[in-house]
């Protein structure tokens, strides 16, 4: 690939109540990097996010995706980028709370167009290297924060995406697990995605490469 994974500029954003919120910001994230977003609430660190993921539309500016203008793009084609190059962290995890673990981090691979046995195969990999195998076929509502936690970042994981994005994704982490989740998203940057992580928490952002700082 050419470029960086993930390359904006002058991006703006607003919601009704809180106009310009986001206001020409430029950011390039390479392959292999991994980047803190930081700033007080409110600044907008989490609808950066939605943004980068294609979940929400910017009012101006551009977003390429491994070179790829995505602004411009119908739904249909944003939500087949999100299947197959975005991988999302959320804070709250946000598995499906009756289905197994093993099919809540499986759910990524499948929709990107794996067959489910290899969305399943790839699953109990990722859940085996973050210590949580043995939990594979209890409901998300059985497990801990924590594990819960290792789940959803093997959900992330499972498709290989190009850009990894975490928001406060140890927030309500103790230090084990919040340690195991930074360990992840370092590994993912290591084998070649772009990371973006938006957070208050110091030990994620020495973790990272550089910090971007929101007003």
């Amino acid at each position: 690939m050419i470029g960086p994974r993930l390359l904006v500029r002058s991006l703006r954003f607003g919601y009704r109540d809180v106009p310009g919120l986001i206001v020409d910001l430029d950011l390039s994230v390479a392959a292999g990097e991994m980047v803190a977003v930081r700033g007080p609430s409110g600044s907008g660190k989490s609808t950066l996010l939605y943004l980068l993921g294609l979940y929400l539309r910017p009012d101006g500016g551009s977003i390429r995706l491994d070179g790829q203008e995505t602004t411009s793009l119908g739904d249909r084609e944003r939500s087949r980028l999100r299947a197959h190059r975005i991988g999302f962290v959320f804070q709250d995890a946000g598995l499906h709370p009756d289905a197994s673990l093993v099919d809540n981090v499986a759910e990524g691979a499948f929709y990107g167009g794996a067959s489910y046995g290899a969305a399943r195969a790839r699953a109990l990999a990722l859940m085996t290297r973050y210590g949580i195998a043995g939990l594979a076929e209890r409901r998300a509502v059985q497990v801990s924060g924590g594990e819960a936690q290792r789940a959803a970042l093997c959900r992330a994981l499972v498709r290989d995406p190009s850009l990894v994005l975490a928001d406060e994704p140890t927030g309500n982490l103790d230090p084990e697990n919040a340690a195991a989740v930074i360990e992840g998203l370092r590994a993912a940057a290591d084998d070649g995605a772009g990371v973006v992580v938006a957070t208050h928490s110091p030990a994620v952002a020495e973790a990272c490469d550089r910090t971007v700082l929101l007003a």
